[in-house]
This record gives C-alpha cells, sequence and structure tokens, in this order.
C-alpha cells in the first residue's frame, strides 16, 4: 500500500497538480511571499535589536549638575556607571543639596540615555512602521 502510495504521489507531482509551490500560489498568491518577506524582515530587526542592546550597553552618556561640582556617566542603557563629587561641595551641614545635585544629574543622564536608544531604535526601523511593537527603554 506504501507503494502505491507513492505511485500516487508521483503521479499527481507529474501532472503538476499539487506541487508544493503551486499549492501555496494557488492558496496563498503573492501574500505569501509578502508574508516570507515580513518574516524575514522581522528576523532582521529583532538580530539588529540584539545587536543595538549590546551597543547601547557599551555607550555612555555624561551629565552634570551644579556646575559640574556631580558629574554622572550612564550607558546607553540608562544604567548609572559612575557619580563623581566634587570634594568642595561636600558640605555635612548642607546634605541635602548634594542629594539635590546628584539626582539632577542622574535625571539628565538617563534622559539623554533614553534619546540614544530612541534615536538608533528610529535607525533599526528606517522609517518603516513595523508589524509589531518594539522594546521600551530597557
Amino acid at each position: 500500500m506504501s507503494q502505491g502510495g507513492r505511485v500516487l504521489s508521483l503521479r499527481v507531482a507529474e501532472a503538476g497538480v499539487y506541487t508544493r509551490e503551486r499549492f501555496q500560489k494557488a492558496m496563498f498568491g503573492s501574500s505569501m511571499t509578502n508574508f516570507q518577506q515580513l518574516f524575514q524582515m522581522g528576523q532582521q530587526v529583532q538580530a539588529r535589536l540584539s545587536q543595538l542592546q549590546t551597543e547601547l550597553g557599551n555607550r555612555t552618556v555624561t551629565c552634570s549638575s551644579g556646575g559640574g561640582m556631580v558629574t554622572v556617566t550612564a550607558d546607553g542603557r540608562g544604567r548609572v556607571r559612575e557619580v563623581k563629587i566634587d570634594p568642595t561641595v561636600v558640605d555635612p551641614s548642607d546634605v541635602e543639596m548634594l542629594e539635590d545635585l546628584v539626582t539632577a544629574a542622574v535625571a539628565e543622564a538617563q534622559q539623554r540615555a533614553q534619546q540614544v536608544y530612541e534615536e538608533e531604535l528610529k535607525k533599526v526601523a528606517g522609517g518603516f512602521p513595523l508589524p509589531f511593537n518594539l522594546p521600551q527603554f530597557p
């Protein structure tokens, strides 16, 4: 019986009635090709996003507050990597001012990292709307 099944399959294929290509074309027309292209584009974007995450981890942004008395360096993902405080700003009687300066510098560094991230995502998308949501800022 399996031999008969093979003969039947060969006859159908030889007649060209249900070859894979013809079946896909008959069922899906050119939309199948468009779907495959869209799927490939999605895979390429996913690979580029993964690469972008690595690149952003290696990039840094540096911001300061209080005229440079507090400097914060963050990576492209917004994670604070370094905080530098000018010793002249350390006043035990005014810790609140130092806290405010650190908070302002961290906030600015994270905001700048967000901008870098968004600019890079726009490059990945190439200005085209994508069929899925891009990941939010890490």
